[in-house]
């Protein structure tokens, strides 16, 4: 092995890897936003008072306070 394979080989683990790691962060993100969905289902069905579902009021203010949170990805839109 040459030094220009060394090289070769670790940009190749480099990107291979790196290519692993966004799939697997893809896959946590789909299922972190599948829950999130059934979270707001199961709270509108599970006796939230009127006040809390009225229009988008629950999804503006989860959107709301999520982002202060700390929480990325959970504007209103995304959370619809």
């Amino acid at each position: 092995m040459n030094y220009q394979q060394l090289l070769a080989l670790f940009k190749e683990t480099h990107l291979e890897l790196q290519q692993r790691a966004a799939r697997s962060v893809d896959t946590s993100l789909v299922i972190r936003n599948w829950l999130f969905g059934w979270y707001i289902v199961e709270f509108e069905g599970g006796g939230a008072e009127r006040s809390e579902l009225y229009g988008k009021g629950l999804i503006n203010r989860l959107s709301k306070e999520l982002k202060t949170l700390g929480l990325k990805g959970i504007s209103s839109t995304n959370l619809k």
